[in-house]
């Protein structure tokens, strides 16, 4: 939900849309500094979450976010604005920061996980209760971090298997990374995966969305539901799939107007998920 105009306002858009939990940014994703917010703002946004009993609040970290770098200067300035987000996402009462891990450099995954996982300790390790950190299932493209689902597990080797870090899948990623969800065996193989690599226990959340590119592509491309490359049936064995069913779903959907997730894509998964 965006939160143009007041963070509080995304509460109001999330009811519009009938939705019973939700995800914004608590900052522009595309800026280095974070937005401030005024007290009232958080108040408002905390009573409207609960008086509307929207559960779970989820924050998107930063696009600019590079826990992988291995320039000193970018890790830190990425470590310092999960940080900053992860302080704000207490305030508004959040219950998970999903975050893009980074890009390694060519040839460096091992660095590059050391470095996200150094940056997970750093992060998790100042005390903040009730919150978790949840890693973004990627595409694959662009040496990035999540797109196989080892990353996670030797990332969590790494951070002592802290229970405040876990993982996010997004099925247009997963589409993209391989995992064809037009069939159910293909939707049960990840979740098998998931289980072997971390525990369906680490799963917080699936980000549901259509896919333009096709499968294995590696490309990044949301669609509406049902418009895509997934298809309704894909996105319906998702939703029934029993590993997935005490889980939050959150729409990314570019949205039938293109003003993003709407009452039209949540209808679709409502009646999917029926």
């Amino acid at each position: 939900m965006s939160a143009a105009g007041g963070v509080s306002r995304a509460v109001e858009r999330a009811v519009e849309r009938h939705c019973d939990c939700m995800q914004i940014f608590s900052s522009s994703p595309r800026v280095w500094k974070h937005s401030w917010h005024a007290p009232e703002e958080i108040r408002a946004f905390r009573d409207g979450v609960r008086r509307h009993r929207i559960s779970p609040v989820v924050v998107h970290g930063s696009y600019l976010l590079n826990l992988a770098s291995n320039r000193r200067g970018l890790w830190r300035r990425s470590v310092r604005l999960l940080s900053e987000t992860l302080r704000w996402s207490c305030a508004l009462g959040a219950e998970f920061v999903v975050f893009h891990a980074g890009h390694f450099p060519e040839g460096d995954l091992a660095g590059g996980l050391n470095r996200v996982a150094k940056a997970l300790r750093q992060v998790s390790g100042r005390r903040r209760e009730g919150i978790a950190l949840a890693m973004e299932m990627t595409a694959g493209g662009g040496n990035s971090v999540g797109g196989n689902l080892g990353h996670f597990k030797a990332i969590l080797d790494r951070v002592g298997w802290n229970p405040r870090v876990m993982i996010w899948m997004d099925t247009a990623h997963a589409f993209a990374a391989g995992f064809d969800f037009r069939e159910a065996e293909g939707v049960s193989r990840l979740a098998r995966e998931i289980d072997s690599a971390v525990g369906l226990e680490r799963l917080a959340g699936v980000h549901l969305n259509d896919s333009r590119s096709p499968l294995g592509s590696r490309l990044d491309r949301h669609e509406n539901l049902g418009a895509g490359l997934i298809g309704k049936r894909g996105i319906r064995l998702v939703l029934r799939n029993k590993a997935f069913r005490k889980i939050p779903f959150i729409l990314e959907t570019p949205g039938f107007d293109l003003k993003g997730p709407d009452l039209r894509n949540m209808n679709i998964a409502m009646r999917l998920a029926r």
